[in-house]
């Protein structure tokens, strides 16, 4: 009897919840519960739906937090504001920001709160005054207190600030609840004020936000304002539009991991520019001082960037990926307003403890200055790690990677084709070390093509070559390295010891000033009087079954089982470069790649 008389309260206290959540209707004109904001406000309970009616514009002096039961009353729990179908209603807050969340460091809240158009093409526009943040989520405090897990959902909203106006356009710092932005458009702003524009996370926090369809692209900010500032937890941005406008005159960073220990931001198919200064190239894509953030763009698309299109600092783990069949260009972001005299650092590795990188199916083509690394760190940070990962080089300057009193540096470098030196230079190198006290790099090489100088400009191009006279430590196994291009008396190798597995090397030209194991024993290598041709294609593929390359490695290597194109290769007898040609498949008696 008890159990029943239990079970009956308890079925009696959900139905009384779920009952006393209501939908308040709003339209200006009348024929509604309410004729404005404040007043649904000031009638809603936690839990309850303000819906709106019509296509008005509501001028008012609402609360903050919104979700508070008129100017001074109880902070509601959780709150959903919408608009009804096809409705494209404005909410003008005149007095302050659109503020969810507790209101206080004491005050703890549920939610989930929730403020939405009616579609993506039906949509709410919110204004709010200059200097405030329109769209804010938990409160002004290092993190949420206990029990403030709430939730919080934007969508199909328009969000537009006054000209001129700081602060933010989407703050939703300091709560821990999943926060979720879909088909947002932010404008307003002027190029003489600075401004983040999406400001999440918090510390050491669960915080996750995932972003989908935003766009930020015709925002107006400063020099110095950043478009994306992540405290910490997990965000994620799909299909989000992150450029800047082609009239913007300065240059606006993308990501500043600011004071975030750990956590992930993931850029999934998003449009990418920092926008452009006219005659200074400055300002990056990333800069922190954080702790060991993943920072990961995959099939992205890059636009116009500054001096240092990525500066990893604190750690940072940055990756851009593409696809094997479409590949991510960078070309785009680390090439304006260049010339062959121009010196650009692309990846700028700084602070006290430095960063890996990695690049995978990514193509750099037609470009004065590509993989350009510069470290600045002390010599007691861990080595650093570059990978490269089926990634299409050509006609560029050179991979230099500039060593200030920084450690031992590694480059995992596999199924990648690295050609030559764009027209209109004279010398350049692969791998140029400028050390001001740093040490030697560590480089292995696998299933990798590398093609010397201009075809129709030879050039004095070394391959791994360190201007400090230190030693750098090559392990090659499986790659073609045609020097037949290279100015005559120039060498391959300097200063390098190499090992590895069967290679090929079309001329042979090795100095490697102190240097050991000049030329492994098991590598096919030809002469400058008898240079060996490993008949590539004009872009360093492999489709000449004659070629000395052709099935001549032996072994196995798991990074070596997709080639730069993504087709698979044999388990024994590969062919060696970047890219497999069709092998035989016993079962069938065809030939083919997958």
């Amino acid at each position: 009897m008890i159990k029943k008389l239990c079970l009956i309260c308890i079925l009696s206290f959900c139905l009384t919840s779920y009952a006393s959540a209501i939908t308040i209707t709003v339209a200006q004109a009348g024929g509604a519960d309410q004729t404005t904001i404040l007043g649904a406000l000031a009638a809603a309970n936690s839990g309850d739906v303000i819906q709106i009616n019509d296509s008005a514009t509501y001028s008012e002096s609402l609360p903050d937090p919104i979700n508070t039961k008129g100017v001074g009353g109880a902070i509601l729990d959780s709150l959903t504001i919408q608009v009804a179908a096809g409705m494209t209603p404005t909410i003008e807050n005149t007095t302050a920001c659109f503020n969810f969340g507790p209101g206080t460091t004491t005050t703890t809240v549920t939610g989930p709160f929730v403020i939405q158009g009616a579609s993506n093409t039906a949509r709410l526009t919110l204004r709010s005054p200059a200097g405030a943040a329109l769209v804010t989520a938990g409160m002004n405090a290092t993190a949420p207190p206990g029990g403030s897990h709430h939730a919080i959902t934007v969508a199909n909203v328009n969000i537009v600030k006054p000209s001129p106006s700081g602060a933010q356009w989407l703050a939703m710092r300091n709560t821990d609840g999943p926060v979720t932005v879909t088909n947002v458009t932010c404008t307003g702003g002027d190029a003489a004020t600075a401004a983040n524009f999406i400001v999440f996370g918090w510390p050491g926090g669960p915080n996750s936000f995932t972003g989908t369809n935003i766009d930020v692209s015709q925002i107006k900010a400063a020099d110095g304002s950043y478009k994306v500032v992540f405290f910490g937890g997990t965000g994620v941005f799909n299909n989000c539009n992150l450029t800047s406008p082609t009239d913007n005159t300065v240059t606006n960073e993308i990501l500043n991991p600011r004071n975030a220990t750990t956590g992930s931001i993931t850029f999934n198919n998003c449009a990418i520019s920092p926008g452009i200064r006219t005659g200074a190239l400055t300002r990056r894509i990333s800069v922190g001082a954080g702790g060991p953030i993943q920072e990961v763009f995959n099939n992205c698309t890059f636009g116009k960037s500054g001096e240092v299109p990525f500066r990893i600092m604190g750690g940072e783990l940055t990756k851009i990926a593409g696809s094997p069949t479409a590949k991510t260009d960078l070309s785009p972001m680390i090439d304006p307003l260049m010339t062959p005299t121009a010196t650009l650092v692309t990846f700028s590795v700084e602070g006290t403890v430095g960063g890996d990188f990695t690049l995978q199916d990514v193509n750099i083509v037609d470009t004065y200055a590509s993989l350009q690394m510069y470290r600045n760190i002390p010599s007691t940070a861990r080595a650093d790690t570059v990978t490269l990962t089926r990634c299409f080089f050509k006609n560029i300057t050179s991979g230099s990677t500039f060593n200030n009193s920084a450690p031992s540096m590694i480059y995992n470098i596999n199924n990648t084709i690295w050609m030559g030196a764009r027209t209109g230079l004279t010398s350049g190198s692969i791998f140029n070390i400028v050390s001001g006290g740093g040490t030697s790099l560590s480089i292995s090489l696998l299933h990798s093509t590398f093609i010397g100088g201009n075809i129709s400009s030879p050039v004095a191009l070394y391959w791994f070559h360190n201007h400090g006279a230190r030693n750098n430590f090559i392990t090659a196994n499986y790659c073609i390295f045609d020097d037949r291009q290279m100015g005559a008396g120039v060498a391959s190798f300097t200063h390098s010891s190499l090992a590895g597995n069967i290679s090929l090397c079309s001329r042979g030209s090795f100095l490697t000033n102190g240097g050991s194991n000049p030329i492994p024993p098991n590598w096919i290598v030809g002469t400058t009087a008898t240079p060996i041709d490993p008949k590539l294609t004009a872009t360093g593929r492999l489709t000449d079954l004659t070629s000395p390359a052709i099935a001549a490695g032996v072994g196995s290597f798991s990074q070596g089982a997709i080639d730069i194109d993504g087709n698979n290769r044999p388990l024994n007898n590969k062919d060696l470069g970047a890219s497999q040609t069709p092998f035989p498949n016993a079962a069938s008696g065809w030939t083919e790649f997958k």
